[in-house]
């Protein structure tokens, strides 16, 4: 993923003015540096930023609080918030360089991808739609529940239900020299099998046991009928 560089260099002195946010409490207020205090220590306060709710403005928390914070601490600050911008904005020209019909592959872990297309969501956005599983898939994609009802695995149901999802494009193996390095070209593999399994006369004789014994356990376990009727559905089913 080629990483966009900052159109200035980040600042190496702190300046009256300069804005930067801090955890504080469960917010990341917006501080401002208002006064030098000697010795590498600014005095800083938290900057109000009201939003409207229900026709009323509402002041954000702790705004006018004010903090004493070491300039090296204001300075990386200042330059986290940077690198997040600018990674934020690769991340969007990634995907707004995305042609509409593109094969991709999405690393789900270890090994395991998702094959999709660059597609537009229902809202307009690019974003992928998985249309095959390839690779180190090392858990069953598509199995058989006890009463023979058939478990889909979660991108399995994606590829059935043709739900779009927008990853991270650092996950995307088209996109990152760190997956090219350690895995291979999922382009070249097999699409993996998602058909459900067979299950054998022993197998099936053994669902419709388990299927009976739900039916039984629902029957007993109705609240809404009188023991006796619960005793009778229950007795009903036995002879069925």
């Amino acid at each position: 993923m080629t990483t966009a560089t900052a159109t200035r260099k980040a600042p190496t002195r702190v300046s009256k003015g300069m804005r930067f946010r801090s955890p504080m409490a469960d917010g990341q207020p917006l501080f401002e540096a208002i006064r030098s205090l000697g010795n590498a220590r600014w005095e800083c306060v938290v900057i109000d930023e009201p939003i409207e709710f229900d026709g009323r403005t509402i002041p954000s928390d702790f705004a006018g609080h004010h903090e004493v914070f070491m300039s090296e601490s204001i300075l990386h600050k200042v330059a986290f918030e940077a690198r997040w911008k600018a990674a934020q904005s690769d991340e969007e020209i990634w995907w707004d360089q995305q042609i509409v019909g593109t094969t991709v592959h999405y690393h789900d872990s270890f090994g395991a991808f998702v094959r999709a297309s660059i597609v537009r969501d229902a809202d307009g956005a690019k974003a992928i739609l998985p249309t095959a599983l390839v690779g180190n898939h090392r858990n069953r994609l598509v199995t058989l529940n006890a009463d023979g009802s058939v478990y889909y695995s979660y991108h399995v149901k994606q590829i059935m239900e043709k739900a779009t999802f927008r990853p991270h494009s650092g996950n995307i193996w088209e996109n990152s020299d760190h997956l090219k390095a350690r895995h291979d070209d999922p382009s070249l593999l097999p699409a993996l099998d998602l058909s459900a399994p067979e299950a054998t006369p022993e197998e099936q004789a053994e669902q419709a046991i388990v299927r009976k014994l739900a039916e039984i356990t629902a029957a007993a376990g109705d609240w809404q009928i009188t023991p006796a009727e619960r005793l009778a559905k229950v007795q009903a089913l036995l002879a069925s």
